[in-house]
């Protein structure tokens, strides 16, 4: 089953979720309050000049209470019902200040605005052909401080009449003088002294905005024939237009992420930074949240698919940067207040994340047992508007975690419990000086990753006993310990060749070391991190390091036990109990659309979800468009005089 929301269409069958930041009823706006009110009628607004022939009318998509003609008779694009529309007509009246309508401070207390603050005044202007304008740019809105000298004026293009227009004013109130203190004069013994003038700190400036299509004509001719519309006209904070909401409902953070399923399981984006477009920006800073951190209507606070054995999750993402930080496009686990936690030590989180390019899924069960699989190779690439489709299906006996990138079914394989490697070889030869011949801090590139040498200390010396154990890791946790292997160290200034094969399922090794006659390791014995390079490959690959006691003991010492999660490779579900929250987004980049089902994708449904979902995007040129309103077209603004 499909459904359609404008030119999106999407399978609705057993979905649980489904957010989508190109559409505006998934996502309706950055969070803002819009300072100008919203007049019913001509009456409401502060000035209306010109008389009943140059009133402004309300328009709407339903009805013509004022015979103005409805929407779509008028203009072309989309109206909805949210929407605030002003008309008035062009008469080629004498004065041009016929058809001008202002909202003030005396009258709006919103209209007080902080000095030093930017604020943006936009609106979409639509002219109709017929109007007497065919070229060059004029003033169709503008605003000032009513106490200070200076106006800002918003620009439209008449060349380019019959077509919408987003024209905005972005300005900071500033004051143009200062009041200067005095002091007072001296009294009598029969009169007291006069006062002295106070400093004034003025903290706000009342400010006018104007409508006044005809503010920049000159003559009558140029203010006949036509009309003119302005649509969802909004003064906010910040330099950046965003989407249109009334005054009196401020968009806030909760609830800012809508989810469309009809499962009301909306995300906040609260702590998110924004585009030039107002669309959120996803960063490793903070998750945007379901239901952790609000309770309000529209928001669950638990996020259950009803299912404990099938799942998909499908993704519409581009990160920007790969980083040494994994790439978080989906969290749930059971939370603590407005945090993500375990209970009783054991952890239910199921985590889809990209690592280096490979995507990897890990699902826990209500005993903290594991089930991940990752992709093995790279198929993200930075940058690249990708679709990624993760199905899940717990009864198979095999292929339980299938990975589609763009419709394809890519290659995975299933991670098995950590062992430490078991073959540790140790090699001493002799350096050729006392010391090393470098700077007394360098970087040593060891597989990717890089650690300090202090060049200050000498290579070991003859009598000693160095232990070495080795330990493996990837993102659930770290292995038990290797046995321990050592060496004597047998003719002065020493080094040794620490060598140990590659496992499979480490994501990395710590390399733990001792100089002691009983194998005794202290609490500060971590002599090296390093990647494993042949992570996932099955051949046997050895990875060499030279120790020449060049590099600085970290805090961290060997395990006897792993601290890692259990991997059950017969797993046969996952947690969803009804105190699993969720979140998306920890990366450096964007999420543009998520879903999830209580259902595994066949390949076939995995094709489906990326031809229908693509036609959201311009992959061709790797674009995401995006617009506030079907009506909207490119921005236009003009600049005046200044404070």
């Amino acid at each position: 089953m499909s459904s359609s929301t404008g030119n999106i269409r999407k399978k609705t069958e057993s979905i649980k979720l489904y957010t989508n930041q190109l559409y505006y009823k998934s996502y309706p706006g950055k969070p803002t309050t819009n300072l100008i009110p919203t007049a019913e009628s001509a009456s409401d607004f502060n000035a209306s000049l010109g008389g009943v022939t140059h009133d402004f009318y309300r328009i709407y998509i339903d009805k013509d209470p004022n015979q103005q003609g409805m929407y779509k008779s008028l203009a072309t694009g989309h109206m909805s019902i949210n929407d605030v529309v002003y008309k008035t007509n062009f008469r080629g009246h004498s004065s041009k200040t016929a058809g001008m309508h202002t909202f003030s401070a005396s009258s709006h207390d919103s209209l007080k605005l902080k000095i030093g603050q930017e604020y943006i005044f936009s609106c979409e202007v639509f002219v109709s052909k017929r109007h007497a304008r065919s070229s060059g740019l004029g003033s169709v809105i503008s605003v000032k401080a009513t106490d200070q000298n200076g106006k800002y004026y918003g620009n439209y293009d008449f060349s380019k009449s019959g077509t919408w227009q987003v024209v905005s004013i972005v300005f900071t109130p500033s004051l143009e003088t200062l009041v200067t203190a005095t002091s007072g004069t001296s009294g009598t013994s029969s009169s007291a002294g006069t006062s002295g003038a106070s400093s004034l700190i003025k903290t706000t400036l009342g400010h006018t905005v104007y409508f006044w299509p005809q503010e920049s004509t000159t003559t009558a001719s140029e203010r006949s024939r036509g009309y003119i519309l302005y649509k969802n006209p909004q003064l906010e904070k910040g330099s950046n237009r965003s989407q249109f909401t009334r005054k009196g409902n401020p968009r806030t953070p909760a609830a800012s992420l809508k989810d469309i399923s009809s499962n009301k399981n909306s995300f906040s984006v609260s702590g998110m930074s924004f585009s030039n477009e107002s669309t959120p920006i996803y960063s490793k800073n903070s998750f945007v949240n379901l239901g952790l951190t609000s309770t309000k209507a529209g928001l669950n606070s638990s996020f259950q698919v009803n299912s404990t054995q099938k799942k998909t999750f499908d993704f519409w993402f581009s990160i920007s940067s790969f980083s040494d930080d994994i790439s978080t496009l989906f969290y749930g686990d059971i939370s603590q207040g407005s945090k993500f936690t375990t209970q009783d030590n054991v952890s239910r989180k199921q985590h889809i994340y990209v690592d280096q390019g490979k995507i990897y899924s890990d699902l826990y069960n209500e005993f903290g047992l594991l089930s991940s699989s990752f992709t093995t190779e790279s198929v993200v690439e930075e940058g690249v508007i990708t679709n990624v489709v993760v199905s899940v299906d717990m009864t198979k006996a095999s292929g339980k975690i299938n990975f589609y990138v763009n419709g394809t079914k890519r290659n995975s394989k299933i991670v098995s419990n950590l062992a430490a490697p078991s073959n540790i070889t140790l090699l001493p030869f002799l350096n050729s000086t006392n010391t090393i011949l470098t700077e007394s801090v360098v970087d040593y590139n060891v597989a990717g990753l890089s650690v300090q040498k202090d060049s200050s200390v000498q290579a070991f010396s003859k009598g000693l006993t160095v232990n070495y154990k080795v330990s493996s890791y990837n993102d659930n946790g770290e292995s038990a310990a290797s046995v321990n292997s050592k060496i004597l160290i047998d003719r002065q200034n020493s080094s040794v060749s620490v060598s140990w094969n590659s496992i499979r399922d480490a994501k990395g090794f710590y390399l733990y070391r001792s100089i002691s006659n009983i194998s005794e390791y202290g609490e500060s014995s971590l002599l090296l991190k390093v990647l494993n390079p042949f992570f996932g490959k099955d051949d046997i690959e050895v990875i060499n390091f030279i120790d020449d006691n060049s590099l600085t003991l970290e805090n961290g010492s060997p395990k006897s036990n792993a601290t890692y999660s259990k991997y059950k490779i017969n797993n046969t579900s996952f947690y969803d109990g009804s105190d699993m929250k969720a979140a998306i987004g920890q990366l450096e980049g964007v999420i543009y659309k998520t879903s999830v089902y209580s259902k595994a994708f066949s390949p076939s449904e995995a094709s489906y979800a990326y031809i229908e979902g693509s036609r959201d995007f311009d992959l061709t040129n790797n674009t995401a468009p995006y617009s506030f309103s079907a009506s909207a077209g490119s921005s236009i603004g003009g600049y005046g005089g200044g404070y």
